[in-house]
């Protein structure tokens, strides 16, 4: 009985061997050994043969062959081969469970035996004269046909290059088939093109076409269905008093436009109808629109008879009609007149804007208006006028004078004479006009006059009037003399009797004393200093006396003088006009005073005290009056110096008094001078500076560099969920930098960069911390298995397809799916291996007649579509152990094989039930008949699609991997990529296909959030796109309104809200109004006699 051999052998040779039919040879007399797994396991071996791409074994189950054409394998495994085979393969057996694997399988041809048969490593070499497949290429089109391919390559390994003969048979290229189908319908024709039925359109099939919705007509409606698919209509009507220009309705067409143009609602309107002679349109204007109004009115002087005011009403099409006739106007008439008495009148029309005019006979005036015109009133302008006799008023008699004459009707003279003395100014006669005026007015008597004579220089003049017989006096001021008339008179003849006297003054050192007309001299030593002097006390003391004014005067002297301190003086005399001059010692100058003092004619020294102030701490007497600062970059050591007194700063060398030149202390220790990293020359010292970034002087050593500023370092704590850091930091740049390495079987999402750094150009933060402190290194996350399936298609005939009911249709699939699992599609053995899933059925594309037990009927054809999907046992690829013990892989292999495998375990586990749909369809037709619905479904036919590789929803694929999308992040099917969430967008979910909007009144930090934020404060709405300004509150971040804080109150939480308000206090009593943001009010004392608390009071003292 040959031994059994474990499934860990099994799946290591054939992943090496990669054996196919072809390839095998029958020897007479083998005993083929059972490759079966124990009870229930999945005879793994045809399924990876089918994966290796022999599809014509007829016996993949028995893969490995007795090695020796006479010999049959006996417990002990091998026993008996060769020496050298016996041997390697014992020494695989020998540790038990560590077998024959490819990298063995390699070196067991390289140092194969040459005494071992030749076909034994003609079988060997077989096995491994090609690499393994490479994955499958990305499908050419992504629908409507396309091919993928995968290659492998040819191999000699060790002894196997000394084959006679030997050619390797294994096919290195590898092609099929792959999405095939198109969306909505559409028919794809096997290169990447769809054919798409009306109404969608894209490369696939998969974009909707729709119409803009069309925009809705001013003063109009449309209405239709939104959004516009192809052959629906858009509908429009206009409001009242407006027509539709255009088409009342437009088609969607099937290449997303309208066949039209929407229509526009135009108003009704009427046009302006001429106007009949004096009629006038007050609203001009060239069209009127429904239901406007002409207002019309008669020109003045014309009355109306018609309606004044017509309306545009509706009549056909867009054109309106006026209500009413047009309106016509009569002038008015005024009636006749009359005649004045005395008078006459030019004029016999008497309608609007006629004109009558009145005349009076000579010696008569019209009284009233001598023009009356026809108004439109219907009345006369003015009132009726009359005519009365002209008459003068009687002249007034000149003062002085009379008049002779005393008729003053018209065309009368009257005159007038003046008394002795006095002339006439004026008309000496006047005459009475036709108008009741006289031809000149009144003259007047007029005296003889004598003109103003003027008035001396300092003097005075009484009298001012100059007719005859009027006397003007005149007098002279104190301090001066009269000289002349001092009286003159007007004489008859117009003449004065006199010229106007002069006023002399008195001269200097004289003087006018009171009372008196005439000038007295000076007292002796003393002097006036202008003339025309009115008193002795404005006789002043000569130079060199004093006393009193208006003397007498005694001679004077100036008092001695002193030197001021650190200071000299000249000799000094004590006369007047004797100067005393004063200088200040070195170092000193003078501060205040004056530096030369004359002795005045007062007995004073003019000027002030001189004083000797020090020059200040490095400045140096320059002048007698002035200090200089010391030359730069030079002090003194105290006060009182000249400028050989200012020496050299410290860090400066240099001659008293300068100049002085910088003394370089950063030229030693190659430029660094005393300091550690970086010394500057400065003028009079140095100053030590840092170069990274981050570094600062310390303060206790103005020498040495100390760190400021630094990154935080990174612990355990911010290392990502399932992986750790790796970190490196940089001393010249003071900067950091450290990059994710995740667990076993996790992937971290990928970034801009594969680290993040810390340092001066972020300044101290984190990379990933810049928008957001919050923020976190992402989690490596777990890897899944992505999910194979198949897609299939089998036909069937029955009767009355299109006849089934939704219930019989559910019944149907579900029958169908019953009996592909009951005829073990997905079984190997007893172990299930796969799922059918989505399970649909389309009638009638074909119907056919048949004859039946006598009986001809009609059948339709119906298509079922179903998916096959592996069962994955496991999902994530962290369940590599529980893999590899399934497969039976040795640990020592586990990590190496664990993905690979399981993946080639799912794909065959599909080929195999493609194989198994095919066999059923094609070699059991009649096992696939079944019952439902009161009906009988006969197969015709399958057909199936590659096997598809496909990730779960919300996964993106990374190296034969899925890994899901994370909370912030969406999957973009595009791109194959999970993209991190918009700004404004959040999702607080994995695995998502798209993110969603903030609600109102918050929005996101940064792009990638799983969570959105309350707006700050200051803004609100959407996205927190809106401001608003509350004044002692914060915005609500819904609607920007303000809630405002304890104390305050409006719009805007601007207004103090009172706390005071009537009765609020007891009566008498001040009430305080407590300030924001406290609330209330508070009472002052209660009135004397009474007590409480200022807001009540009682009777009562304390």
């Amino acid at each position: 009985m040959a031994p059994r051999l474990s499934l860990a052998v099994f799946i290591l040779v054939a992943l090496a061997a990669a054996s196919q039919a072809t390839e095998e040879k029958q020897f007479a007399g083998e005993k083929e050994i059972d490759l079966k797994g124990e009870k229930g396991d999945v005879a793994l071996d045809d399924l990876f043969h089918d994966v290796d791409g022999d599809k014509s074994s007829q016996d993949p189950g028995r893969l490995v062959k007795s090695l020796h054409p006479n010999h049959r394998m006996k417990r002990g495994f091998l026993g008996g081969i060769g020496k050298a085979v016996g041997g390697l393969l014992k020494g695989v057996v020998s540790i038990g469970g560590l077998l024959l694997g490819r990298g063995k399988a390699e070196k067991a041809a390289t140092n194969w035996d040459p005494r071992m048969y030749q076909f034994q490593l003609e079988q060997l070499c077989h096995s491994i004269c090609v690499t393994e497949w490479t994955d499958w290429s990305a499908c050419s089109n992504r629908c409507g046909g396309g091919t993928r391919t995968r290659t492998r390559e040819q191999q000699t390994i060790g002894r196997c290059a000394e084959l006679q003969n030997f050619q390797c048979a294994k096919k290195l290229e590898a092609t099929s088939r792959c999405n095939e189908d198109c969306a909505n319908g559409g028919r794809g024709d096997g290169s990447g093109n769809c054919a798409c039925l009306v109404g969608w359109k894209g490369q696939c099939c998969d974009e909707e076409i729709v119409c803009p919705h069309p925009l809705k007509p001013e003063n109009g409606r449309v209405t239709g269905t939104w959004p516009a698919r192809v052959r629906s209509v858009a509908s429009f009507t206009c409001n009242e008093g407006y027509h539709l220009a255009g088409r009342d309705s437009i088609t969607c067409q099937p290449d997303g436009t309208w066949n039209g143009e929407p229509p526009k609602c135009s108003r009704v309107v009427c046009t302006m109808p001429a106007a009949k002679d004096h009629v006038e349109i007050l609203n001009v204007q060239e069209k009127y629109a429904f239901d406007d109004q002409l207002v019309y009115r008669c020109q003045e002087g014309y009355q109306m008879v018609g309606a004044a005011i017509r309306t545009c009403q509706l009549d056909q099409g867009d054109t309106g009609k006026w209500s009413g006739i047009d309106p016509i106007c009569d002038p008015i008439s005024c009636g006749d007149p009359g005649v004045p008495s005395h008078g006459q009148r030019d004029g016999t029309a008497f309608y609007f804007n006629d004109v009558v005019t009145f005349t009076c006979q000579t010696g008569y005036k019209l009284e009233g208006a001598d023009r009356r015109k026809c108004m439109a009133t219907g009345t006369w302008s003015g009132s009726t006028p009359v005519c009365k006799e002209i008459k003068c008023d009687a002249p007034r008699r000149p003062k002085n004078g009379e008049i002779i004459g005393s008729r003053y009707t018209f065309g009368s003279i009257v005159t007038f004479e003046c008394d002795a003395g006095h002339v006439i100014q004026g008309s000496h006669a006047v005459k009475c006009l036709e108008t009741g005026f006289w031809n000149a007015t009144e003259p007047r008597c007029q005296a003889a006059s004598c003109g103003n004579p003027g008035q001396p220089a300092n003097g005075a003049k009484d009298g001012s009037v100059y007719y005859y017989p009027s006397n003007i006096t005149y007098s002279c001021f104190h301090g001066y003399v009269l000289v002349g008339t001092k009286s003159i008179k007007c004489k008859a003849d117009g003449k004065w009797s006199g010229s106007v006297p002069t006023c002399e003054a008195c001269p200097v050192n004289t003087y006018m004393p009171s009372g008196s007309k005439t000038c007295s001299p000076c007292p002796a030593n003393t002097h006036t200093l202008t003339e025309a002097s009115t008193s002795q006390d404005q006789c002043v003391c000569d130079d060199g006396y004093s006393g009193p004014a208006g003397g007498p005067c005694q001679e004077v002297k100036c008092p001695p003088l002193s030197q001021p301190d650190h200071g000299t003086s000249s000799a000094c005399g004590d006369r007047p006009g004797d100067v005393c001059e004063f200088r200040c010692d070195d170092g000193y100058i003078m501060e205040k005073g004056s530096a030369m003092r004359t002795c005045q004619g007062n007995g004073q020294w003019d000027g002030t005290d001189a004083t000797c102030a020090p020059c200040l701490q490095n400045t140096y007497k320059s002048d007698e009056r002035s200090c200089l600062p010391c030359p730069v970059h030079s002090h003194t050591d105290g006060v009182a110096n000249m400028k050989s007194g200012c020496t050299c700063d410290a860090g400066y060398t240099g001659n008293a008094g300068g100049p002085c030149v910088d003394i370089d202390e950063c030229a030693p220790n190659g430029g660094r001078g005393p300091c550690d990293d970086v010394c500057d020359n400065n003028d009079g010292g140095y100053k030590c500076s840092c170069s990274i970034q981050g570094y600062g002087i310390s303060p206790e050593n103005k020498h040495v560099c100390v760190v400021e500023q630094q990154c935080r370092n990174l612990t355990t704590e911010d290392a990502p969920l399932n992986g750790g850091l790796v970190c490196h930091w940089y001393r010249e740049q003071n900067s950091q930098q450290c990059s994710v390495k995740c667990n076993k079987d996790y992937e971290f999402p990928s970034r801009i960069n594969d680290y993040e750094s810390c340092g001066p150009s972020t300044g101290f933060i984190w990379s990933h911390q810049q928008e957001d402190p919050e923020n976190t290194f992402k989690p490596c996350l777990e890897q899944f298995f992505p999910d194979f399936r198949l897609e299939a298609e089998s036909a069937y005939f029955v009767r009355a397809c299109n006849d089934l009911t939704p219930e019989e249709r559910l019944a149907v699939r579900q029958e169908f799916a019953d009996k592909l699992t009951a005829e073990g599609i997905c079984l190997k053995r007893t172990t299930k291996v796969c799922d059918v899933a989505n399970v649909d059925i389309i009638c009638g594309r074909t119907t056919r007649r048949r004859r039946r037990r006598g009986v001809d009927e009609v059948v339709e054809s119906v298509d079922f579509s179903f998916n096959l999907t592996a069962k994955k046992m496991f999902n994530e690829t962290k369940d590599c152990d529980k893999i590899c013990q399934f497969l039976r892989i040795p640990d020592a292999f586990c990590s190496e094989l664990c993905f690979p495998t399981f993946r080639r375990f799912m794909r065959a586990t599909m080929l195999y039930a493609k194989r198994q749909l095919t066999q059923k369809f094609s070699n059991e037709k009649n096992r696939m008949k079944f019952m439902a619905a009161r009906r009988e479904f006969e197969p015709d036919d399958v057909k199936t699609s590659d096997v598809v590789v496909a990730c779960e929803e919300g996964m993106r694929a990374a190296n034969e991997t899925c890994v899901p999308c994370q909370p912030g992040t969406y999957l973009d099917k595009g791109v194959n990529d999970c993209l991190p969430c918009s700004s404004g967008q959040f999702q607080p979910l994995e695995r998502q296909l798209q993110c969603l909007p903030c609600p109102v009144g918050t929005t996101t930090k940064s792009p990638g959030a799983r969570m959105c934020s309350v707006c700050p404060d200051g803004s609100y709405g959407d996205n927190c796109q809106e401001t608003c300004d509350c004044v002692n509150g914060r915005c609500d971040p819904r609607d920007g309104s303000c809630l405002c804080h304890s104390g305050w109150e409006g719009a805007r939480c601007e207004v103090d809200v009172p706390g005071c308000r009537e009765g609020s206090c007891y009566q008498g009593v001040q009430c305080i109004d407590i300030p924001a943001p406290g609330l209330g009010f508070r009472c002052e004392s209660c009135p004397p006699g009474m007590l409480g608390d200022g807001a009540s009071c009682r009777a009562g003292s304390s």
